[in-house]
Protein backbone atom coordinates (compact mmCIF):
# COMPACT_ATOMS: atom_id res chain seq x y z
CA UNK A 1 0.00 0.00 0.00
CA UNK A 2 2.84 2.31 0.87
CA UNK A 3 4.46 1.66 -2.52
CA UNK A 4 1.25 2.66 -4.29
CA UNK A 5 0.98 5.89 -2.31
CA UNK A 6 4.61 6.68 -3.02
CA UNK A 7 4.10 6.12 -6.75
CA UNK A 8 1.01 8.32 -6.72
CA UNK A 9 2.93 11.03 -4.92
CA UNK A 10 5.71 10.87 -7.55
CA UNK A 11 3.17 11.06 -10.37
CA UNK A 12 1.38 14.03 -8.80
CA UNK A 13 4.71 15.79 -8.24
CA UNK A 14 5.64 15.36 -11.94
CA UNK A 15 2.21 16.58 -13.04
CA UNK A 16 2.50 19.64 -10.81
CA UNK A 17 5.96 20.39 -12.23
CA UNK A 18 4.68 20.02 -15.82
CA UNK A 19 1.73 22.29 -15.08
CA UNK A 20 4.09 24.94 -13.70
CA UNK A 21 6.26 24.71 -16.83
CA UNK A 22 3.19 25.03 -19.06
CA UNK A 23 1.97 28.09 -17.15
CA UNK A 24 5.39 29.73 -17.44
CA UNK A 25 5.49 29.02 -21.19
CA UNK A 26 2.00 30.44 -21.72
CA UNK A 27 2.38 33.50 -19.49
CA UNK A 28 3.76 35.88 -22.18
CA UNK A 29 0.96 34.94 -24.57
CA UNK A 30 -1.73 35.24 -21.93
CA UNK A 31 -0.47 38.63 -20.81
CA UNK A 32 -0.09 40.01 -24.36
CA UNK A 33 -1.89 43.28 -24.45
CA UNK A 34 -3.71 44.54 -27.52
CA UNK A 35 -4.17 48.22 -28.24
CA UNK A 36 -7.12 49.85 -29.94
CA UNK A 37 -6.62 51.75 -33.19
CA UNK A 38 -6.95 55.03 -31.29
CA UNK A 39 -4.33 54.03 -28.69
CA UNK A 40 -1.91 52.86 -31.39
CA UNK A 41 -2.50 56.04 -33.43
CA UNK A 42 -1.69 58.19 -30.42
CA UNK A 43 1.51 56.28 -29.65
CA UNK A 44 2.62 56.29 -33.29
CA UNK A 45 1.71 59.91 -34.04
CA UNK A 46 -0.70 59.03 -36.85
CA UNK A 47 -4.42 59.41 -37.32
CA UNK A 48 -6.74 56.53 -36.46
CA UNK A 49 -7.87 56.50 -40.11
CA UNK A 50 -4.27 55.88 -41.27
CA UNK A 51 -3.78 53.09 -38.74
CA UNK A 52 -7.03 51.42 -39.88
CA UNK A 53 -5.95 51.61 -43.53
CA UNK A 54 -2.57 50.06 -42.67
CA UNK A 55 -4.38 47.27 -40.80
CA UNK A 56 -6.73 46.74 -43.75
CA UNK A 57 -3.78 46.50 -46.16
CA UNK A 58 -1.89 44.10 -43.89
CA UNK A 59 1.00 46.48 -43.30
CA UNK A 60 0.25 46.41 -39.58
CA UNK A 61 -0.22 43.02 -37.93
CA UNK A 62 -3.60 43.18 -36.22
CA UNK A 63 -6.71 41.11 -35.62
CA UNK A 64 -10.33 42.10 -35.82
CA UNK A 65 -12.29 41.46 -32.66
CA UNK A 66 -15.85 40.18 -32.51
CA UNK A 67 -16.94 43.81 -32.33
CA UNK A 68 -15.35 44.50 -35.75
CA UNK A 69 -12.63 46.72 -34.30
CA UNK A 70 -8.94 46.17 -34.97
CA UNK A 71 -6.83 45.01 -32.03
CA UNK A 72 -3.10 45.65 -32.43
CA UNK A 73 -0.63 43.70 -30.26
CA UNK A 74 1.57 45.87 -28.05
CA UNK A 75 4.70 44.23 -29.48
CA UNK A 76 3.61 45.26 -33.00
CA UNK A 77 3.22 48.88 -31.85
CA UNK A 78 6.65 48.69 -30.22
CA UNK A 79 8.10 47.38 -33.51
CA UNK A 80 6.50 50.23 -35.44
CA UNK A 81 7.83 52.76 -32.94
CA UNK A 82 11.32 51.38 -33.50
CA UNK A 83 11.21 50.79 -37.28
CA UNK A 84 8.80 53.52 -38.27
CA UNK A 85 5.23 53.45 -39.53
CA UNK A 86 4.84 52.38 -43.17
CA UNK A 87 3.33 54.88 -45.57
CA UNK A 88 0.08 54.33 -47.38
CA UNK A 89 0.33 53.88 -51.13
CA UNK A 90 -0.39 57.10 -52.97
CA UNK A 91 -3.86 57.28 -54.46
CA UNK A 92 -4.10 58.34 -58.10
CA UNK A 93 -5.33 61.90 -58.53
CA UNK A 94 -8.68 62.63 -60.11
CA UNK A 95 -7.03 64.21 -63.12
CA UNK A 96 -4.80 61.20 -63.74
CA UNK A 97 -4.88 60.46 -67.48
CA UNK A 98 -4.93 56.72 -66.78
CA UNK A 99 -8.13 57.12 -64.81
CA UNK A 100 -11.24 55.58 -66.41
CA UNK A 101 -13.18 58.72 -65.51
CA UNK A 102 -10.66 60.94 -67.30
CA UNK A 103 -11.30 59.16 -70.59
CA UNK A 104 -15.08 59.47 -70.09
CA UNK A 105 -14.73 63.19 -69.43
CA UNK A 106 -12.82 63.59 -72.72
CA UNK A 107 -15.52 61.66 -74.58
CA UNK A 108 -18.28 63.76 -73.03
CA UNK A 109 -16.47 66.97 -73.96
CA UNK A 110 -16.05 65.90 -77.59
CA UNK A 111 -19.73 64.83 -77.84
CA UNK A 112 -20.90 68.14 -76.44
CA UNK A 113 -18.62 70.10 -78.80
CA UNK A 114 -19.72 68.17 -81.89
CA UNK A 115 -23.43 68.35 -81.10
CA UNK A 116 -23.52 72.02 -80.20
CA UNK A 117 -25.62 74.05 -82.62
CA UNK A 118 -23.78 76.37 -84.92
CA UNK A 119 -25.04 79.96 -84.82
CA UNK A 120 -22.86 81.17 -87.63
CA UNK A 121 -24.99 82.95 -90.20
CA UNK A 122 -24.60 82.22 -93.81
CA UNK A 123 -23.74 85.40 -95.50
Amino acid sequence: MEDVLEKLFDILTRIEKQNSEILVALAPKASRKHLSVEEAAERLGRSPWTIRQLCNSGQIRAVKGNDGCWKIPADEVARLEEEGVPTLPKRPSRTDAASPLASLRKQDASIVASSAPSYAQAG
